[in-house]
Formats: structure tokens, C-alpha cells, sequence
């Protein structure tokens, strides 16, 4: 008999671990999925910023030329 429940204890153990060690690698899968997706963001961001800047120097350049000097 307590070989029985022996081997059910080990059965259920086995299979608990498997399963933390199948929920763990989707974390570890969703964290790699997030921080892909924070470098995209970041990426983002920063083409935003170079195409805002090119606007702003293109709006001052022709402000330049459209203000009369004496």
C-alpha cells in the first residue's frame, strides 16, 4: 500500500514540476516578447523625435527666408 502512494506522490510531483517548468519558460517567452516589444517602442520614439526636429529646422529655415532683413 505504501509503495502505492508512494509512487502516486512521485507521479503527482513530477508532473507539478513539469508544469512550473512549462509555466516558467512562457514567462521567460512573454518577458523576451515584452522587451522586443519595449525596443521597437524605444525605436519608435526616437524616429519620432529626428522627424519633429527636421521639422522644426525646416519651419526655421523658411521663417528665415520669408522674414525681411534691413
Amino acid at each position: 500500500m505504501w509503495l502505492v502512494t508512494d509512487l502516486l506522490r512521485r507521479r503527482r510531483t513530477v508532473s507539478f514540476e513539469e508544469s512550473c517548468n512549462e509555466e516558467e519558460d512562457e514567462r521567460k517567452a512573454a518577458m523576451g516578447r515584452v522587451r522586443g516589444l519595449e525596443e521597437c517602442v524605444d525605436a519608435a520614439e526616437s524616429g519620432c523625435e529626428e522627424v519633429y526636429r527636421a521639422l522644426v529646422s525646416a519651419r526655421v529655415s523658411l521663417l528665415n527666408l520669408l522674414t525681411p532683413t534691413f
